[in-house]
């Protein structure tokens, strides 16, 4: 299973039980424990889409912007008229951006663990 799933996987469970939740108790014929369940359910579904929202918001943007960065860097270290110097400098550049892409992938797996 790819970290992305397992990741995702949480709130998906919190959305789905949350909503059976809610539709158990529309259809309670005790209507006085709906109104306390309530703000349970709100939370419940405000906390998964809190989940979602970090996930794909701020890790994909941060990933895409060392992917980009990496891409460039790539593509400055093929370049044939670039010195020995330039080409040493974009490798260590590059190296230091494949680990801070590496370390958001560790970070990801350690916030599901």
């Amino acid at each position: 299973m790819s970290k992305a799933s397992t990741f995702l996987g949480v709130p998906m469970a919190a959305l789905v039980s949350a909503a059976i939740f809610a539709t158990e108790l529309y259809n309670c014929p005790h209507k006085e424990i709906v109104i306390p369940a309530l703000p349970l359910i709100f939370a419940i579904t405000v906390t998964a889409l809190k989940y979602f929202a970090v996930y794909f918001h701020v890790d994909s943007r941060t990933e895409r912007r060392i992917k980009k960065r990496l891409m460039k860097l790539k593509t400055a270290l093929n370049d044939p008229n670039s010195s020995e110097e330039a080409k040493a400098s974009y490798q260590k550049q590059f190296d230091e951006a494949n680990q801070a892409l590496i370390n958001s992938d560790n970070a990801e797996i350690s916030s599901i663990g």
